[in-house]
């Protein structure tokens, strides 16, 4: 299925820590509480989860050389990671923080403009991949096998 579960720990804990990691080829949610336990991680393999990308390791490889990553693949990620969260009645009333780490080469960029729609145009009543689709300059992310 591309996804690995370490089941949430019940405790008496209020305050809950999300991280989140993105590498080339998964993102990776753990949740630590306020003594620093592993609570729950989670890892979303892109080709797997979303093979409608066509990556391999998370990468597209093109016929010019270059190597990128779908930029929308990794929004899309991020949805079905919190709808994840969401549907095991994950309690994000208890998050007190949020933290994520991407990769060291990957770049986004960004269209004139994405800054208000991030301030001002989302809505929780529609994905992010819905809502971020035309915020990026490239669709197609270099990354740090394209050297």
């Amino acid at each position: 299925t591309g996804c690995q579960v370490q089941n949430m720990k019940r405790s008496n804990v209020s305050d809950l820590y999300l991280g989140f990691d993105l590498s080339t080829q998964s993102l990776t949610v753990t949740v630590i509480d306020d003594k620093l336990n592993v609570i729950r991680e989670e890892s979303l393999n892109f080709d797997n989860v979303l093979p409608h990308y066509q990556t391999k390791g998370g990468a597209t490889r093109h016929e010019d050389g270059s190597i990128t990553s779908p930029t929308i693949m990794w929004v899309e990620a991020l949805d079905v990671m919190l709808d994840r969260l969401k549907n095991s009645n994950f309690p994000f009333q208890q998050v007190r923080a949020i933290s994520a780490s991407g990769q060291q080469h990957g770049s986004v960029y960004w269209k004139k403009g994405a800054r208000e729609l991030l301030d001002t145009l989302l809505t929780p009543d529609k994905t992010l991949k819905d809502q971020l689709s035309n915020a990026f300059a490239i669709n197609d992310s270099p990354i740090w096998m394209d050297s």
